[in-house]
């Protein structure tokens, strides 16, 4: 049996490149979040990967937002039902022929969700919308990598949640940096498959703030966003000999 997966693209292969042992990654819509966790869960950082599925690895895949379980867990099944041993549509759990194994967990209601299990490595999907993720890493996920010494991914478009602190971990510039974790940002723009002037053209049909957000790969703290910064124009005059300072406020409301 044999899979085919997608060449991953340059921005993908400097995650690969760049790792430590826990990771965050800020993805703009479309720059291939499933597809890169995919081939990260089945193909590895490396041919000696241990964690790999295609190695005999074990990996846990948690999952952020309810809306996003079905289209995952159906996605990931149906690829690797060539080389599936057994899938358990109940558990949504899948074994393959070489004795490898991916567990999938939903995040939204339970943190305990794969307690006690033994991981290579821990995926979490749509880190941001975990609302029970921090008890959940510490109490749950994170024991799963004692025994291999495994890795944690996080991925997610970001919105201001726990995922942004563990983000500030692998952040060299913050006051929460931590030896172990590295954070990645990366905006749409960064997929080379995404044409750039359809990105420009989402950019004038939204708020600057939603833009920003979903793909610029931001953490955005205001809601709303109403105006855009390019409805502002910023201008400075000065008088011959005037030195007084002058400031102008507009309240957009």
């Amino acid at each position: 049996h044999e899979l085919v997966l997608n060449e991953r693209h340059v921005g993908q292969q400097r995650l690969i490149d760049g790792a430590e042992r826990f990771n965050t990654i800020n993805c703009g819509r479309r720059w291939g979040k499933t597809e890169f966790l995919v081939d990260l869960a089945l193909d590895g950082r490396t041919e000696d990967d241990k964690a790999a599925l295609v190695n005999g690895g074990r990996v846990g895949w948690w999952v952020g937002r309810e809306s996003h379980f079905s289209q995952v867990w159906d996605e990931v099944s149906t690829m690797l039902k060539p080389i599936s041993k057994k899938q358990d549509a109940n558990l949504h759990s899948i074994r393959l022929l070489n004795g490898a194994q991916l567990d999938f967990w939903t995040l939204y209601k339970d943190p305990n969700v794969g307690r006690g299990r033994k991981y290579h490595r821990a995926i979490v999907d749509e880190a941001a919308f975990a609302k029970l993720l921090e008890k959940a890493w510490q109490t749950t996920i994170l024991p799963t990598l004692t025994d291999f010494k495994g890795d944690g991914w996080f991925a997610s478009t970001p919105v201001p949640s726990y995922f942004r602190h563990l983000c500030r971990l692998g952040d060299p510039k913050s006051e929460f940096y931590r030896a172990g974790w590295k954070h990645f940002h990366e905006p749409t723009w960064n997929n080379p498959y995404i044409d750039p002037v359809e990105v420009e053209k989402l950019r004038l049909e939204m708020t600057d703030s939603t833009f920003r957000q979903e793909y610029g790969a931001e953490f955005v703290e205001s809601e709303g966003g109403w105006f855009k910064r390019d409805w502002i124009r910023w201008y400075h005059r000065e008088a011959p000999g005037d030195r007084m300072q002058r400031i102008l406020l507009c309240d957009p409301a």
